[in-house]
């Protein structure tokens, strides 16, 4: 081993007597690659994690490779979700964005542009490491329109949250990074505020409230947020039913939604409102299916199912707005 004892650097003797040498790597046979110190984060083009410090690299293509994926590449495990694309031009910065998987190396304040969640440690994302720019690779992508239930006349299309309206429809907080929007109904939601909701099929008519109450998810970022229930005047946190129409919001525990309910032109027994917490490995209820609109229904939400065919080993489970409705509208 060969080192400085004063300033504490060592390298083995093999690392020392490769620093000079030209290196010919089966992963980029087009240009010899060099040693040298890189003492900014980059990506290594095979494991694809960020890093710092010795490298090879091609000075022709701006190719890097980390010391050890360099030399144990017989070993190396690449990076693969099929055909992925390393680096990518997105209409949401003006740099090209470089594909990563996210490490502690990044600050803690550094967040997903898209959907404003924290970049957790191996989470897949493209970033601009000269802007500290970043999105998780799921909100790359993502369709550019979706056809939403809160806004079924008009396809909602994804852009900058600064050239859409100011506020999301659904939670009422400032829009910032991308946002789905309706240039027509100048109407818009946060990137996860849609995608949250987009499994949800129909409105829940309750003679509660005069307009249509939709089921609503609360992003992560919303734990801290101040929505006071219109009818209790606590906090609506995790999940709520509110109105597009009228700001209005309300627990699920202050709408008069039946713990139990016999409609015989929906199901011949009782059925039972079911939380999704209660739901085990195994329990027949997991089959996420609503076989009254026949449509598939979202695991992070309340249902109603039926009790007795359950314990017969067979199974009817619905989504609340089926059952309790007075009328069902799907979209």
């Amino acid at each position: 081993m060969y080192g400085c004892f004063a300033c504490g650097f060592y390298l083995h003797k093999r690392c020392a007597e490769i620093l000079s040498d030209e290196i010919h790597h089966p992963y980029h046979p087009n240009h010899p690659l060099c040693v040298e110190y890189f003492p900014r984060k980059f990506v290594c083009e095979i494991c694809r994690d960020l890093s710092k410090g010795f490298l090879t690299s091609c000075k022709q293509c701006e190719f890097k490779l980390e010391f050890n994926c360099a030399f144990n590449y017989n070993s190396i495990q690449r990076f693969s979700d099929g055909i992925v694309k390393s680096r990518v031009n997105h209409f949401s910065h003006s740099h090209t964005l470089t594909l990563f998987n996210s490490s502690e190396e990044l600050n803690d304040g550094d967040v997903c542009y898209g959907c404003k969640l924290r970049l957790r440690p191996r989470d897949p994302a493209y970033g601009c490491f000269e802007c500290s720019f970043y999105l998780h690779k799921s909100c790359v992508e993502i369709p550019r329109k979706v056809s939403h239930p809160y806004h079924p006349s008009h396809y909602l299309h994804i852009q900058l949250a600064e050239a859409s309206k100011a506020r999301c429809d659904a939670c009422r907080e400032e829009n910032n990074g991308l946002a789905y929007w309706c240039s027509q109904c100048d109407f818009g939601l946060h990137l996860l505020c849609a995608v949250n909701s987009l499994s949800v099929i129909s409105a829940l008519k309750n003679d509660s409230h005069r307009h249509d109450l939709f089921y609503f998810v609360a992003p992560q970022y919303l734990a801290k947020s101040k929505i006071p229930c219109n009818i209790c005047g606590n906090d609506c946190e995790d999940s709520f039913y509110l109105c597009l129409e009228c700001s209005y919001y309300v627990h699920m525990e202050c709408i008069p939604i039946p713990l139990d309910v016999f409609k015989r032109d929906v199901h011949m027994h009782t059925l039972t409102l079911r939380s999704p917490e209660t739901v085990n490995d195994g329990d027949i209820s997991q089959e996420y299916y609503c076989y009254t609109c026949e449509n598939k229904r979202n695991p992070e939400y309340y249902f109603y199912y039926c009790k007795q065919c359950s314990e017969s080993g067979g199974i009817y489970t619905a989504h609340i707005e089926c059952v309790a409705s007075s009328e069902v509208r799907n979209f």
